[in-house]
């Protein structure tokens, strides 16, 4: 929440008075001028918000039954706690951890190179 408020007190009143003067309500002004230039904050918390539930532990641990449903940070546990560990299935699982989120920063990384275009009112 804090984050969008931020992002939208930056937002300059200049795009909100000239849309008015051009004719636009207040709905067409939010989803034709605010939601466009704020897809660089949607985009960020989103992956925030993967990252937060991929990361999860204690809740996943609690309510699934058995190892093959769990996820990977209890499965990291459980692996980890095994020995011996050998170098080649290490950086296997690291490798399985970190694909998720370089795809869904692949998936959104033009919102995030143009997080600093979008204060400038450059849409598209």
């Amino acid at each position: 929440v804090f984050l969008f408020y931020q992002f939208f007190l930056d937002i300059p009143k200049a795009y909100e008075e000239a849309a008015l003067v051009d004719g636009a309500g207040r709905w067409r002004i939010y989803w034709q001028l605010v939601v466009p230039l704020s897809r660089p904050v949607f985009a960020t918390v989103a992956i925030w918000q993967v990252l937060t539930h991929l990361g999860d532990f204690l809740w996943p641990l609690l309510v699934t039954r058995g190892d093959t449903y769990r996820p990977l940070m209890v499965g990291m546990d459980v692996f980890f706690g095994q020995s011996p560990l050998h170098w080649g299935d290490i950086m296997a699982f690291a490798s399985m951890i970190i694909l998720p989120v370089l795809i869904a920063f692949l998936l959104f990384q033009k919102w995030f190179l143009r997080s600093s275009v979008a204060s400038s009112g450059i849409i598209g």
